[in-house]
């Protein structure tokens, strides 16, 4: 019961707990679908036209690669995920292990890859691996932590 005292209490954002205190400012909601939730107001202004330029880049029924640490990303675009886990933390490339992000999937197979700039508990990706990505996706759009990169240009109007 106490904890969830403290939590309903606390004001701030439970990530950065006992750290610093970080405002929460999940006042606003999307008018999307698959997103019925509230969220902060510069994931609001971002999250409609980046889950519109994803559902575009990615057929229905294809896999999408989102990751490190972005779990959310093909459930909100309603396109399956290729990887196996929510967070590659828990996978064999999540720690800078003997093997790349990349060595875990073909990305040959794959219409476009979201890169999370800010992954919670996994290593970002790396400049090599990123260049790999960029050979293959060479056109990149950026909406807010994320990348959307993709083999063709990406109509946002």
């Amino acid at each position: 019961v106490a904890i969830f005292a403290i939590g309903w209490m606390n004001l701030g954002s439970w990530r950065r707990f006992g750290l610093e205190y970080l405002p929460r400012d999940f006042g606003t909601g999307v008018s999307d679908p698959r997103v019925g939730i509230r969220m902060r107001q510069i994931d609001h202004d971002t999250l409609p036209l980046f889950l519109k330029a994803v559902r575009w880049s990615v057929p229905k029924g294809r896999r999408l690669l989102a990751f490190p640490d972005a779990p959310e990303v093909p459930f909100l675009a309603g396109r399956p995920s290729s990887t196996r886990t929510f967070y590659e933390f828990f996978g064999d490339g999540g720690q800078g292990g003997p093997h790349s992000y990349l060595d875990q999937f073909d990305v040959s197979t794959l219409e476009a890859v979201v890169l999370n700039l800010e992954p919670e508990f996994s290593r970002p990706v790396n400049r090599s691996e990123f260049e790999k990505l960029r050979n293959r996706f060479p056109y990149v759009l950026r909406f807010g932590k994320y990348l959307l990169m993709t083999r063709d240009q990406v109509p946002l109007s």
